[in-house]
Formats: C-alpha cells, structure tokens, sequence
C-alpha cells in the first residue's frame, strides 16, 4: 500500500546514551528538541501528524496547542 507519507523521529537529548547524559538534560531541552522535529517535519511534508509515548505524547499535545494554525494532528 502506497501512503505518500514521510516518516521522522526524534531522540529526545539524553535519551538513549548514558544516565548521565539524561540527568543533564532538562524540560526546556526537550521542548526544543520537540519543536526542532516538528520544523522538520513541516519541511518534508504538508501535513504533520504527531505521535509520541510517555513524554514524547505530553510534547505532541504542547506542539498541538502552542502550534494550533500549523496543519498537524496530535
């Protein structure tokens, strides 16, 4: 089945490295991280569509609210 569709992901900054790493990160990183990935995902395609688990679900749905004109579902 065709979809048409792009797919992107982001690693949120200390995920997926050292505890260390995911100790010096912080909520504000995230949500740069969070809105970094939705730029990109507005570049590669004409619609977003957000999906995230655990932090990343509470970060799709601040992106639907802070972004409510962009053409993305949450």
């Amino acid at each position: 089945m065709e979809l048409g569709a792009n797919l992107f992901f982001t690693r949120l900054s200390g995920h997926g490295s050292t505890g260390s790493d995911l100790g010096d990160s912080n909520a504000d990183d995230w949500l740069k991280d969070a809105v970094e990935a939705l730029e990109i995902g507005q570049r590669i395609g004409k619609k977003v569509v957000l999906i995230g688990t655990s932090t990343g679900g509470t970060l799709a749905l601040w992106l639907a609210f802070k972004f409510q004109d962009a053409p993305l579902q949450a």
